[in-house]
């Protein structure tokens, strides 16, 4: 076996492609008639390409752990967390605290009053509304 042989299979096995071989030699000056004999002899043997993930995959893999994050962390508010504070919000002693820990922790919203109809009840002095 040559050196020429030798240096292909060694890029071969390397991942290089036998064009980029090819090239390579022929840069080095050496001559084509050479090159392509040592990679007919060569060419009986089978040696893997090396593949790389494409950027596909990677935006693929990225996206994917994205929308587990978002919807675990979903699950967590709306499964866990409001069920853990409603339970302690259920056990304080009078309804004017289980309603502030509610307000609290947002499981209430507050009420919205109409600032007009306030003002009219002031300005006639009525009691009821």
């Amino acid at each position: 076996m040559t050196n020429i042989e030798e240096y292909i299979k060694k890029e071969l096995s390397k991942g290089f492609s036998k064009k980029e071989i090819k090239e390579t030699l022929l840069k080095a000056k050496w001559p084509e008639d050479e090159v392509n004999n040592a990679l007919k002899d060569v060419d009986a043997e089978e040696y893997p390409q090396h593949k790389h993930p494409s950027p596909k995959v990677w935006v693929g893999v990225a996206i994917t752990l994205i929308v587990i994050l978002i919807v675990g962390g979903l699950l967590f508010k709306y499964g866990y967390y409001d069920e853990m504070i409603k339970e302690k919000c259920k056990n304080m002693p009078t309804w004017v605290k289980v309603y502030n820990c509610a307000y609290e922790h947002g499981l209430i919203k507050p009420v919205e009053t109409d600032e007009k109809a306030v003002e009219e009840v002031k300005e006639t002095g009525e009691e009821e509304v």
